[in-house]
């Protein structure tokens, strides 16, 4: 395990209706979102495989939790992670998924390497940084994060004042 990684809590896959980035990150911070919740808001888009990013971003909203949507970078994505926040970002998807949201639990400097959270507790997800920094590229480098609000009122990034913005861009 490298000295720059978050240890997250294997979540259940089993609830499609809530997006798993974001059971991750809440469960990271002793946040268990209702699944009767999640679900009920499935039903408004039943032609859609799989869960809406900002629908999970709301319902841990009204769990207590708050978040940010930023435009970002490799080093801020960095220091995020060493005060103890694991980021969402937002990924190019495959085949009919436009976009994959992904949880960011740690990087190794001595690799240069970025460490994905992986569900399963015997897998490592691990992209070469340039790598990484290029697929993220793609989509602005959205940074998506999910804490306790007495640590996202805390918290000093460049893009801020975009937030309100980026996030409009999911609704």
């Amino acid at each position: 395990m490298s000295e720059h990684e978050l240890l997250l809590p294997i979540v259940d896959e089993e609830n499609t209706c809530l997006p798993l980035a974001v059971s991750a990150v809440s469960k990271y911070w002793d946040v268990s979102l209702p699944f009767s919740e999640a679900r009920e808001i499935a039903k408004k888009y039943p032609n859609v495989r799989g869960s809406i990013l900002i629908e999970g971003i709301e319902i841990a909203e009204r769990h207590g939790l708050g978040s940010l949507i930023l435009h970002s970078s490799l080093s801020e994505l960095k220091k995020i992670i060493d005060m103890g926040i694991p980021p969402i970002v937002i990924l190019p998807g495959l085949y009919e998924t436009v976009q994959h949201a992904s949880v960011i639990s740690g990087y190794d400097q001595k690799e240069k390497s970025i460490i994905h959270y992986m569900p399963q507790p015997d897998q490592i997800g691990v992209i070469p940084e340039q790598q990484f920094d290029k697929l993220w590229e793609e989509d602005g480098r959205l940074m998506i994060l999910i804490a306790p609000t007495d640590i996202i009122s805390s918290i000093r990034v460049e893009n801020k004042t975009r937030e309100k913005s980026n996030r409009l861009c999911f609704v």
